[in-house]
């Protein structure tokens, strides 16, 4: 890719970001190294085309998608690289992931150990099956959680604001996860200090996000509570506060509601 390529490449992702309603599908790329090359070009461009429509944001879609942060980091990567494999980032995210859960098991058990759980990880078969069927962001901020967890665990606090900035920009539901990182840190009391503010960060984004910034962009209307339809109180709240009340005020019928089968 040329200087020229590049420049209008950049212009192309600046025109997205300013008018998401803009088409961005990567039709009209001028190749000069001969017909094979821009035939082979438009295929791969056209095999893109629906990820590609799936990045702008919607005005009447779900909450979850209108978490922007994720959105022109992918929309750079297959605009400017409009081949087949750029939908497959995901994988290469989900295999890199087990650099840092090795690291992290190395500093805490040993090399050997690191290398069966390393070698677990690797070899886990929902692990593939989230990788192979269809693409969610939640698997991509795998790598973001195992970095976190391997910086704070060497105290390196201020690289560790890193992954945990990559992690939530993800997608909401991931701030849990960075809540069960910092509750583990608390507990064990490896670095509580660091757990807390791991933990409060993780709860605190987690609640802004479903109980404020999502129903403002929903007209108030609760999304994704039909996963939790059956914790919703009767003539209580709805939406995640009604599904909260019964969380924590009835957790005896959360526990028979969560061992319950579908």
């Amino acid at each position: 890719m040329g200087v020229r390529d590049r420049v209008v490449c950049f212009l192309r992702f600046l025109l997205f970001v300013l008018h998401p309603s803009q088409p961005l599908e990567p039709r009209n790329v001028r190749v000069r190294h001969g017909d094979r090359r821009q035939r082979r070009l438009q295929r791969h461009a056209g095999r893109t085309a629906q990820s590609l429509a799936d990045l702008r944001p919607r005005r009447h879609s779900s909450g979850s998608s209108r978490n922007f942060l994720r959105v022109p980091a992918r929309a750079v990567l297959c605009d400017c690289a409009p081949r087949g494999d750029s939908a497959d980032h995901s994988a290469t995210l989900i295999g890199a992931a087990v650099i840092p859960l090795f690291l992290f098991a190395r500093n805490r058990l040993g090399p050997y150990q690191a290398v069966m759980i390393a070698a677990m990880y690797v070899i886990y078969a929902p692990l593939h099956g989230a990788n192979l069927y269809d693409f969610h962001y939640p698997p991509l901020g795998i790598g973001f959680v195992f970095w976190l967890a391997y910086l704070v665990d060497i105290g390196k606090y201020r690289w560790a604001v890193i992954p945990l900035l990559l992690s939530l920009s993800v997608r909401e539901d991931l701030a849990l996860s960075v809540f069960v990182l910092g509750a583990y840190f608390l507990l064990s009391r490896t670095r509580p200090r660091a757990g807390l503010a791991l933990a409060l960060v993780g709860v605190g984004y987690f609640l802004t996000m479903k109980m404020a910034v999502m129903p403002f962009f929903q007209e108030g209307k609760p999304t994704f509570v039909w996963y939790y339809e059956k914790l919703i109180p009767a003539g209580g709240p709805n939406g995640f506060g009604g599904v909260l009340l019964t969380i924590f005020g009835n957790p005896g019928f959360t526990l028979g509601t969560l061992l319950t089968s579908a």
